[in-house]
C-alpha cells in the first residue's frame, strides 16, 4: 500500500507546469524523405550557488553528466513510442552512443554541441534533423547511476552533502525546472518543432524521475508519427 501511495504521489508531481509548443504547418511535407533524427547532448544551465569547493573543471563533468543523462533519457522516450501504433513516432533515432562518438571524433565537446549549428551537426552525425535541448534549474543531481553515468568521488563528496538536504517542514517545498527542446532542420537549419516546459518537481524527487518525466512530457509532444495528419508510413 505505501509503494502504491508512493507511486500516485510521484506522478502528481510534473502536472502543474506550463507548457508550449509549435509545429510547422508544412512539417510533413518538409520532413517527408527524413529517415533519421539524432538527439545531442543537452544544454545545462543552473541558477543556483555552486559549492564553493567545486571547481571549473569539476563543474564541466557535472555538466556534462547531466547533459548526458538528460540526453539518453529523451532518446529512450522517443525510442518507447516508437512502433506500428497509430500514433507512435516512425522516424529513426540514431543511438546516444553513436551520435557522443562521433562528436568528440569531430574535435566536439559533448556540453558544448549546442553551440554548433544544426546544419553542421547534422552533416557530422549523418542525420536529417537534430534535437536540441536547454534545461535550466537550480539543483545539482548525483544520482545518475541509473543512466549508467558515475560522477567522481571528489565531486559527489562535495555534492551529496548539499544534495541529501533534510526533508523541508513544508513538504510541498519544490524547485523549478524550465526547459525547451527544439527540431531543427539539418538541410536548411529552419526549426520545425519546439516545445517549452515550466514546471516544478519535489526536494526529495529522485534524479532519474525528474530527468525521465520531464522527456517524457517532451516525448508526448513530439513530431513524426502514424496518424493522418502525416500519413501511415
Amino acid at each position: 500500500m505505501k509503494k502504491i501511495l508512493f507511486f500516485l504521489f510521484i506522478s502528481t508531481l510534473f502536472i502543474s507546469c506550463a507548457r508550449v509548443s509549435f509545429e510547422a504547418g508544412d512539417f510533413y511535407s518538409r520532413t517527408r524523405n527524413h529517415k533519421k533524427i539524432a538527439v545531442i547532448p543537452f544544454q545545462m544551465e543552473y541558477t543556483g550557488r555552486m559549492p564553493a569547493k567545486v571547481t571549473e573543471a569539476q563543474l564541466k563533468e557535472i555538466q556534462e553528466a547531466e547533459a548526458k543523462a538528460f540526453q539518453q533519457s529523451l532518446f529512450n522516450q522517443i525510442v518507447n513510442r516508437g512502433g506500428g501504433g497509430k500514433k507512435d513516432v516512425y522516424i529513426n533515432v540514431q543511438r546516444v552512443d553513436e551520435t557522443n562518438r562521433r562528436l568528440t571524433d569531430s574535435g566536439i565537446a559533448l556540453i558544448d554541441a549546442y553551440k554548433v549549428r544544426p546544419e553542421t551537426l547534422a552533416q557530422i552525425l549523418g542525420v536529417d534533423a537534430v534535437v536540441k535541448t536547454r534545461v535550466v534549474k537550480n539543483r545539482y543531481l548525483s544520482d545518475l547511476e541509473s543512466f549508467g553515468i558515475s560522477i567522481a568521488q571528489d565531486i559527489l563528496d562535495i555534492l551529496l552533502p548539499s544534495a541529501n538536504v533534510p526533508t523541508p517542514v513544508n513538504p510541498e517545498k519544490t524547485f523549478d525546472i524550465e526547459s525547451d527542446s527544439e527540431l531543427v532542420d539539418g538541410l536548411t537549419g529552419d526549426l520545425l518543432w519546439k516545445s517549452a516546459i515550466k514546471t516544478q518537481t519535489d526536494w526529495n524527487y529522485p534524479a532519474n524521475y525528474v530527468i525521465d518525466d520531464l522527456n517524457r512530457m517532451f516525448s508526448k509532444r513530439f513530431p513524426y508519427r502514424n496518424d493522418k495528419r502525416y500519413g501511415k508510413r
